[in-house]
């Protein structure tokens, strides 16, 4: 019997999947065959469409740019097809990567957002269309995404991926990352799109010996289901050892978000001033209400903020020396009812502004069954790192899956 290829088998999940959870903006008719020597031969990839591909529609989530069909590939879709991947398709992301929704709906529950901005690319992960998926993320639209989506969102540290060929929303801020099945594929981009490796090797878990907790002054609105998740992995790692002590540096996060806030909105109007001109009303609300704020703010205090981030980012490492991680929620809730809120990214915003590595595992399901992701943030540029402790603690986890009907809950239990 002939064996059933990746892409054969991702084309028969996106059959089965895709009418309900609406992930893909653009799927081509056919595909062509590559060569079985390359690193990812053969592996189906979902780009979001804020990506440029040029054998494929590039909308960036706008109506303007519904028919726009880029010049050339984005880098890292260049360097996925010398790679041998192929790619499946477009997916859904907001307006301009901003919070204007898609209709893409959660595979946990369709009456639930996948969240955003990289709302396609997780829930293709999720409903098992693909192994990686690529993402975006100027406050947290990575790692909230893979969170509620129960599935693993790899965010490296600023600037270490190239953005050439992606629609920027706020070019101090913008990260290029993957949504991804577990770990294993994210040490595989790593290996691969990072430290630019020729061969790929088997990933080493480890344990970290120290993690600062983040319990920031809005842990009061947290849901108390997820604090309670949040605490069962603290004494999780306190069984093995680890040493976990609150972080010190929490309440400068206040102080970072305001920047962020700034930065990206002043940042958002020069960037997509260009696109959008004077046709507000062709955009959605919230991406006319972002033009419209960044237009109002001072270039005195945009430098301020600028100023901020910088000190900021040269001080990161310093804010939790003497530790190897810290451990944070990926979001204060599950993902919200609808699919016009993608939710809260105050958990995230932190680590964007700051540049730092992050990545989030699903650490179980809440009592309505929805995905609860925590978050491990690195210090710069060790993601290797990074990923080792994230697969340690992905294998005291959980495993988890998204139902494939609706009455269905797939849960298999890890038994290293």
């Amino acid at each position: 019997m002939k064996e059933i290829s990746r892409l054969e088998r991702a084309i028969e999940m996106v059959k089965q999947r895709e009418p309900q959870i609406q992930a893909f903006t653009f799927l081509p008719e056919s595909y062509q065959t590559v060569s079985p020597d390359l690193p990812l031969s053969g592996l189906p990839v979902a780009v979001k469409d804020l990506i440029d591909t040029e054998d494929m529609p590039t909308s960036y989530g706008c109506p303007l740019f519904a028919t726009y069909l880029p010049s050339q590939d984005a880098w890292i879709v260049q360097q996925l097809k010398k790679m041998g991947a192929i790619v499946l398709g477009k997916t859904a992301t907001t307006e301009f990567a901003w919070r204007h929704a898609t209709g893409t709906k959660n595979p946990w529950n369709q009456k639930h957002t996948p969240g955003g901005s990289s709302s396609g690319s997780a829930a293709a992960v999720a409903a098992g269309m693909v192994d990686i998926a690529l993402g975006t993320q100027t406050v947290g639209s990575i790692i909230r995404p893979a969170a509620y989506c129960g599935v693993v969102g790899f965010k490296p540290t600023y600037g270490l991926l190239p953005t050439t060929g992606i629609h920027p929303l706020a070019h101090s801020l913008d990260h290029l990352g993957f949504i991804v099945t577990n770990c294993q594929y994210a040490s595989l981009c790593h290996q691969l799109f990072i430290e630019q490796r020729t061969e790929i090797t088997a990933p080493v878990a480890t344990m970290p010996r120290k993690v600062s907790l983040y319990l920031p002054a809005q842990w009061k609105e947290v849901e108390p289901e997820l604090k309670a998740h949040y605490f069962e992995i603290v004494t999780l790692l306190e069984s093995h050892g680890i040493e976990c002590q609150r972080l010190e540096s929490s309440h400068l996060s206040e102080k970072w978000l305001a920047a962020l806030e700034i930065i990206l909105a002043y940042e958002a109007n020069q960037c997509l001033s260009s696109d959008v001109g004077e046709q507000l009303e062709s955009v959605g609300k919230e991406t006319a209400d972002l033009i419209l704020r960044g237009r109002s703010i001072p270039e005195e205090k945009y430098q301020q903020a600028i100023t901020l981030l910088t000190d900021s980012r040269e001080q990161r490492d310093d804010y939790f020396p003497d530790s190897d991680v810290i451990l944070s929620l990926a979001a204060p809730g599950v993902a919200p009812m609808g699919q016009a809120y993608t939710g809260d990214a105050s958990f995230c915003a932190p680590w964007t502004f700051l540049g730092l590595p992050a990545i989030t595992l699903p650490i179980g399901y809440s009592s309505r069954y929805l995905p609860i992701g925590i978050q491990f943030i690195g210090h710069a540029f060790c993601e290797a790192e990074l990923l080792s402790f994230s697969l340690w603690l992905e294998s005291q986890l959980p495993c988890i899956s998204a139902p494939i009907n609706k009455r269905d809950l797939f849960i298999e239990y890890s038994t290293k």
